[in-house]
């Protein structure tokens, strides 16, 4: 709770920049047959992402006060390669794989509880902890195939179809602390590192409009996959159905990371 006895009250605007560090997902192959022998090669990554934040801050006075703000983050993804080998009894030998790449967007709107206390000169140190409620996105965008087969083959005709979520949402908390440089009487260059815990679980995906990536073959065939945490489907639409369609699912996407950011502080 903001202290009754106002002495010194003021209104900040904050803009900044900023970078994320850390976080990760939990993936998965899986095939609707047990025709292939089915393997991961680790390739999992996710990387540094931008930050662009805007605040308002609230000042009850010279030390508690309360930051309503909201961010946009962004982030890309490596999924783990899915490979599948065909079975010795198959006339055919080989393998095929996939590795999906994805994107992230997030809007988290904040709410932060502050205490600020001289540093220094013309400088002071803020602390901050509070909740935040996220929207996002998640999407496949590119899946990588790549194949070797041990002789040639016209009935090589998996169509690929990438998804993206819905409804994606949750809540998080966060806490950081902040140096605060003044610039000029109203004006202040600030320097934060934020610690922000949240995971997304409860989601589901829709075929992605204009994403279906035919590699040989002329047409999709069979049914879409949406309504489930399935990021990736090759489906194998014509001849052979018994070898099965192959899914790449997303079953959690964790964005606990530390945030590096920077901004300008003006005073109203």
């Amino acid at each position: 709770l903001l202290p009754l006895s106002i002495r010194a009250q003021s209104i900040y605007i904050s803009l900044g920049l900023g970078t994320l560090l850390g976080g990760g997902f939990s993936d998965a192959w899986t095939s609707t047959t047990d025709f292939y022998k089915q393997s991961i090669q680790p390739t999992q990554k996710i990387n540094t992402g931008l930050e662009f934040y805007v605040e308002l801050v609230l000042m009850a006075n010279d030390n508690f006060g309360l930051a309503i703000g909201g961010s946009y983050l962004n982030r890309s993804l490596t999924g783990n390669k899915g490979v599948f080998r065909f079975p010795e009894t198959s006339a055919l030998q080989g393998h095929f794989s996939y590795t999906p790449e994805l994107t992230t967007s997030l809007v988290p709107f904040y709410a932060s509880l502050i205490y600020s206390a001289p540093f220094l000169y013309k400088a002071r140190i803020n602390l901050a902890a509070g909740v935040d409620y996220y929207l996002g996105s998640l999407r496949c965008y590119y899946d990588n195939l790549e194949f070797n087969f041990s002789q040639p083959f016209s009935g090589w005709n998996y169509y690929a179809h990438l998804y993206e979520t819905t409804n994606m949402k949750t809540f998080g908390y966060h806490a950081g602390i902040g140096l605060e440089l003044e610039l000029s009487r109203n004006s202040f260059f600030m320097f934060e590192i934020f610690f922000r815990q949240a995971k997304f679980t409860d989601f589901s995906t829709k075929l992605k409009e204009g994403a279906n990536l035919p590699y040989m073959g002329t047409g999709p065939g069979g049914e879409t996959q949406e309504g489930v945490k399935v990021f990736l489907y090759g489906q194998k639409y014509s001849g052979a159905e018994e070898w099965g369609d192959v899914l790449y699912f997303i079953n959690s996407l964790d964005i606990t990371s530390l945030s590096l950011r920077g901004g300008i502080k003006i005073r109203f």
